[in-house]
């Protein structure tokens, strides 16, 4: 009953001489430890205090006093002369609602805070005693309205008057403070998401006065806001806008990918996965723009929504191709390690061949799969690496075509020191198809890094997608047609001259050998299993290449996706160019005679191997010289 007066006559006290004192530091407020009430450092920056008295509670006296408890709510607590803090009624929140932390004006340019250098007009006017409650961290949706005057601005008993209108607000949704501009103040107002209907809304990913540390941890800095001048994807960065704050669960940061924000807050981002732009309203929450710290990263970043997208029918059937030819390749892969007489001199050029071809097939998997999770560093690399495997791919394919020239296209094909420089051969054709391929890439790298081209040169890779843009991306830049499109169109009228010149030389000795068994009665062979057969099968795959890269050149300069007719079209002849690995398998793994060796290989019973498909000795002889080759027959 004494402690009950007491608090009663104290209040009549606090309220007519208006010194009611605050019972911790500044710097702390009341915890409830293990049922004990203390005083704690307060751990957020939010809370700042302008009493005259403070440290009730180490003045070893009976009194009243009022301090923040769970939550921020103020609370009238009882603090005895031990020092026992006792809760005994909850207060009527009576915050003064600033934006920025004392000794910090608004910066209205970047919405962030920045320090003072005079006290501003704002802090003269917060009565003492009184809490300062900075910012608005729990709000959605934050409009920022700016007068000449604070006598424009009141806020008697919950009502806040801005120029004429009147709103109800308690303190916690909405806050005046000065600007750097120094003629105006500013008003920040907690709002719905129907404003969106009325002003531009943009996306903030953390809280107001809080920005993206040490990862996508939102923590209080105040100094960032939203700086719209920072990226050249916002139409009139100049323009009022509304901040939506929040960001969505899964986020990737967007780099190296096309997207805008227009003048009515409308997302735009381009989808690799669809080949197409997805547009999103403002009210929709796809993206957040914020500024993010992490070591060598520091500035504004967009971030978006990991996609749950319907994919077009092209990119649904051809990322699954693609992986179908990976399972293939390395089927013929293990087929050509399972049977080491296949690793003759052209089996170890289509083993090589395999393996680049899967390589490049594997990297655009993992483009098509994860190119939105990658950063632009890995995008780039995955763009180099993506362009070098398609060059080993095709230059190996080239290098089966100049073997093929060599061994059954000129005069000396059947003489015996060719046959005995395999090694040489092999050592040769991989310096090649390996080392040429790397110089270009590490060409394409420098042009890529630097400005010595001009922009209609330019690669581009890694600015909006991880591999180099077409003529589609950018229309008036050439970097695919001259880095990519020419050198493969300059190995491929190669591959065509040395098959013709391969299959003219073919039809001559073929011819001779018709007229000497017509005028003799010896029967020469031509090896045909190892020779025709093996130059028909490779000419098989390069005109499957060759037509695949031919509708490759012509989309670089001709855009598909105009009608229904062209984009059908399109998918036609993309999925044959994924299927490149099935191609490869069937034409040259799919055979009676590598099904028997392959049994044999792995002790499989089979039905008969009496029909002379197995692995044979075949003899080539031609005027006069024969040359015996352990070989595994291609047909």
């Amino acid at each position: 009953m004494k402690i009950e007066c007491f608090v009663l006559l104290h209040l009549i006290f606090a309220a007519s001489s208006d010194v009611l004192q605050k019972c911790c530091e500044p710097s702390e407020v009341i915890v409830d430890k293990n049922s004990t009430l203390q005083c704690d450092p307060n751990a957020g920056k939010r809370l700042q205090t302008n009493f005259v008295q403070n440290q009730t509670v180490s003045n070893n006296t009976d009194t009243l006093c009022v301090d923040v408890f769970a939550e921020n709510k103020m609370v009238m607590f009882y603090v005895d002369q031990y020092g026992t803090i006792e809760k005994k009624m909850e207060l009527e929140d009576e915050y003064y609602p600033k934006c920025c932390q004392l000794g910090h004006i608004y910066n209205d340019k970047l919405h962030s805070c920045q320090p003072a250098n005079i006290t501003s007009s704002t802090e003269t006017t917060i009565p003492l005693n009184s809490f300062i409650l900075v910012g608005l961290p729990q709000c959605e949706v934050i409009v920022d309205f700016f007068v000449s005057d604070l006598k424009e601005v009141a806020w008697p008993t919950r009502i806040l008057h801005v120029k004429g209108e009147s709103r109800s607000f308690d303190g916690k949704k909405f806050c005046v403070d000065d600007t750097v501009s120094g003629s105006r103040y500013v008003v920040r107002i907690c709002e719905s998401l129907d404003v969106c209907d009325r002003i531009r809304c943009i996306h903030k990913c953390c809280p107001d006065g809080q920005s993206f540390v040490n990862g996508s941890k939102c923590v209080d800095t105040f100094r960032y806001g939203i700086d719209l001048h920072s990226s050249a994807n916002i139409e009139e960065p100049d323009a009022p806008f509304a901040l939506i704050h929040g960001k969505p669960k899964s986020i990737y940061r967007l780099k190296n990918i096309d997207f805008k924000i227009d003048k009515s807050g409308t997302f735009s981002v381009y989808r690799n996965a669809t080949g197409s732009y997805s547009h999103y309203k403002s009210s929709e929450q796809m993206y957040c723009f914020e500024h993010a710290k992490k070591g060598r990263i520091n500035g504004y970043n967009f971030f978006a929504k990991v996609p749950q997208l319907k994919l077009k029918m092209k990119f649904v059937i051809t990322r699954w191709l693609k992986i179908l030819s990976c399972i293939f390749l390395l089927l013929t892969i293990a087929v050509y390690l399972i049977l080491p007489k296949m690793l003759n001199l052209f089996g170890k050029i289509l083993l090589s061949y395999s393996l680049a071809t899967f390589m490049f097939f594997f990297l655009l998997c993992l483009t098509d799969f994860l190119n939105e999770k990658y950063d632009d560093s890995t995008c780039k690399t995955m763009g180099f690496l993506s362009i070098l495997a398609s060059f080993w791919s095709f230059t190996w394919l080239n290098v089966m075509c100049i073997d093929i020239w060599l061994s059954f296209g000129t005069p000396r094909t059947f003489s015996g020191p060719l046959q005995r420089n395999e090694l040489k051969r092999l050592i040769q054709y991989s310096v090649y198809a390996w080392g040429i391929p790397l110089i270009w890439v590490f060409i394409i790298v420098i042009f890529n890094s630097t400005a010595i081209l001009s922009k209609a040169f330019h690669p581009h890779i890694g600015d909006k997608k991880c591999y180099m843009e077409n003529t589609g991306d950018h229309p008036e830049n050439y970097g695919y047609f001259t880095f990519i499109v020419v050198p493969m169109l300059i190995q491929q009228i190669g591959n065509i001259i040395l098959f013709v010149k391969t299959l003219i030389h073919c039809l001559r000795i073929k011819g001779e050998i018709q007229r000497m068994n017509a005028s003799s009665k010896k029967n020469y062979k031509v090896g045909k299993e190892d020779k025709y057969f093996r130059l028909h099968l490779v000419m098989k795959l390069a005109v499957i290449m060759g037509v695949s890269f031919l509708f490759e050149t012509v989309s670089s300069v001709y855009n598909f996706n105009k009608n229904s007719v062209t984009r059908n079209i399109e998918i036609v002849w993309d999925s044959i160019n994924c299927l490149q690995g099935f191609f490869i398998f069937v034409v040259f793994i799919c055979k009676k005679k590598i099904f028997y060796s392959l049994a044999e290989r792995l002790n499989i019973r089979t039905p008969s191997k009496n029909d002379g498909t197995s692995s044979i000795a075949t003899q080539e002889s031609t005027h006069g010289n024969t040359i015996k080759r352990d070989t595994i027959s291609l047909r």
